[in-house]
């Protein structure tokens, strides 16, 4: 039996600039992989990372479905720290529908 390999992703940027939302993009890009090969891996958002999380919940973000992918198949860390104002509210609502 082969090792598996283990990955995380810690996403730190926020999805309002092109060159931050490539970063989330990159992140959940190499999750994915990891999720189809089946290896395990985990994606934690802190930071501005969290804003990016609550951008991508929303169903009519042009990376809404990469999330989703990501998100069934994984474990996603979101810190307590997102209890702000309109943050937690979107993200317990995307994870308690899919």
């Amino acid at each position: 039996m082969s090792a598996k390999s283990k990955a995380a992703f810690v996403v730190l940027a926020a999805s309002d600039a092109h060159e931050s939302l490539g970063r989330v993009v990159n992140a959940l890009m190499g999750a994915l992989e990891y999720v189809e090969s089946g290896d395990p891996v985990q994606v934690v958002f802190d930071g501005a990372g969290t804003q990016a999380a609550a951008a991508l919940a929303q169903p009519a973000h042009k990376y809404h479905k990469l999330l989703e992918k990501v998100w069934q198949a994984m474990f996603v860390w979101l810190p307590w720290s997102m209890r702000g104002p309109g943050l937690d509210s979107s993200l317990v609502n995307i994870r308690l529908s899919i």
